[in-house]
């Protein structure tokens, strides 16, 4: 009885007690919280910020090659940003830069020492730069080209125009993107997952919109 009036007087059943003292100590956590939120934000914006367009932002959050795997994140963005204003130059239908940027991400991940022209470089046993016939990230061959500039912006013509000619050719963007790769066959097993990663990249430009 005199144990129930003590706890009657204090006004506080041990369970409630228990919940002040976990509420007491959520809003203690709240300006750490606030703090936490406001920080995430801003680094997400300024990592948008650093992107010049929507195509250097799509750029750069695609998968890297292996052999620029050390770059920074402000490297990688220089290294990306010529490509990125070539692919704009070229085109400025977002569909055909969406497949640009799929179709040099599955030919030479943009990687640095193809974009420099040192193909010898790169990873052994991989037939980089196809054995050294091609050139720039789109490989483009020079048996299919004569005159490939060394010029991105002009490689990035060159490919959008061979890519509307194969497309006129095959009837479709999966059969143009076979005949890309496989120099005169509109079927290819490989072409479907390209497709799917233009699909990908165009729905993050249009979302970035």
């Amino acid at each position: 009885m005199q144990r129930r009036l003590r706890q009657q007087r204090s006004g506080c059943e041990p369970l409630e007690a228990m919940k002040y003292i976990t509420l007491l100590t959520t809003i203690s956590m709240l300006p750490v919280v606030i703090l936490l939120a406001i920080n995430c934000s801003a680094t997400a914006r300024a990592s948008e910020s650093a992107c010049e367009s929507t195509t250097h932002c799509v750029l750069a959050g695609m998968r890297q090659h292996e052999s620029d795997a050390h770059e920074s994140e402000a490297q990688k963005l220089a290294r990306l940003l010529p490509v990125a204003s070539a692919i704009d130059a070229a085109t400025s239908d977002i569909h055909e830069r969406a497949i640009l940027v799929a179709l040099g991400q599955h030919e030479s991940h943009f990687a640095r020492y193809v974009l420099d022209g040192r193909c010898s470089d790169g990873p052994r046993g991989k037939r980089e730069c196809d054995s050294g016939r091609a050139v720039g990230p789109w490989q483009i061959w020079r048996l299919a080209q004569r005159d490939v500039p060394d010029d991105l912006a002009a490689q990035a013509s060159i490919a959008v125009r061979l890519l509307r000619g194969y497309r006129r050719t095959c009837g479709s963007l999966e059969g143009a993107l076979s005949m890309y790769a496989r120099g005169g066959l509109c079927t290819w097993s490989g072409a479907a997952g390209r497709v799917r990663t233009v699909r990908a990249v165009e729905a993050k430009m249009w979302g970035a919109k």
